[in-house]
């Protein structure tokens, strides 16, 4: 089956624990370390960390590469956006999503000599780069995201 990494704002991480144990039911991997608790500095989550200044630096860099390699690692990225307003975010999932786009065009430069994820989105379009069509599918919520992965009409 597949590999997905799950991106969302981190105080999402329950929400996505519970998306991820749907997509392992179905035989794919969701080895993201973020989404198993491997991103915390004495019980303090690392995005909140990071905020407050308690974190050291080696130690978000070590969770940044955590992330993307795990990104790198991938078959699917399935992107959690946010209504607009919704309060300060820190957009690391930005960048996430940034990451695959990216790798979607140097894989359409070199011929596919590069492999990208598939990359979905779920919610809003939050910016202009959510309507590219390296997009591989737009859903509304996770519901629909899984009738359409049960169906076929999600590509692996």
């Amino acid at each position: 089956m597949a590999k997905f990494y799950l991106a969302s704002r981190y105080s999402r991480i329950d929400e996505l624990n519970r998306y991820r144990q749907h997509l392992e039911q179905r035989g794919h991997d969701v080895p993201a370390r973020w989404l198993k608790g491997e991103h915390q500095v004495h019980g303090i989550e690392a995005s909140k960390a990071i905020e407050d200044v308690l974190i050291p630096a080696d130690i978000a860099v070590k969770f940044a590469t955590d992330d993307f390699n795990d990104i790198l690692l991938c078959d699917v990225m399935v992107n959690f956006t946010e209504p607009s307003r919704t309060g300060p975010t820190r957009g690391g999932r930005h960048v996430e999503f940034g990451i695959v786009l990216a790798l979607k065009a140097v894989e359409n430069v070199t011929e596919n000599y590069v492999k990208s994820p598939k990359l979905y989105v779920i919610g809003h379009l939050e910016n202009i780069f959510h309507s590219l069509p390296e997009v591989d599918g737009l859903f509304n919520d996770f519901n629909e995201f899984l009738d359409a992965l049960d169906d076929g009409r999600v590509r692996l």
